[in-house]
């Protein structure tokens, strides 16, 4: 190992070490990576939920949850829903689902989902 490539190491932040973690996880398990996925894909995304948020837009409640899995973001919406069961910011999740586009942002709606340990 160079001289160069410890220093680069070292000089890592958490942000940084622990996306590339979620990364590795998200490829051992044949997930597909966020930055890759693409708008009527049928897509697997394993990560972890960074925060969530209930949205009542007009009548109907939606419950979001914004879930990074080192290359980017997606949202995760359940229309209808005040609330999902373990869906709680720090929780790894598996989901399936085909992907849309809201406002440039992807997004999965009623996805399937395993939550992870």
């Amino acid at each position: 190992m160079s001289f160069s490539s410890w220093w680069q190491g070292l000089m890592k932040s958490n942000q940084e070490l622990d996306a590339e973690e979620l990364m590795a996880e998200s490829a051992e398990t044949g997930a597909d990576p966020v930055q890759e996925i693409s708008r009527g894909e049928l897509a697997h995304v394993r990560g972890v939920i960074k925060s969530v948020i209930l949205r009542p837009e007009g009548a109907t409640p939606v419950f979001q949850a914004d879930v990074f899995d080192g290359t980017g973001t997606i949202l995760v919406s359940w229309l209808g829903r005040r609330a999902v069961r373990g869906i709680t910011p720090g929780r790894h999740i598996d989901i399936r689902g085909r992907v849309t586009e809201a406002d440039g942002k992807r997004e999965i709606c009623n996805p399937e989902y395993q939550l992870i340990g």
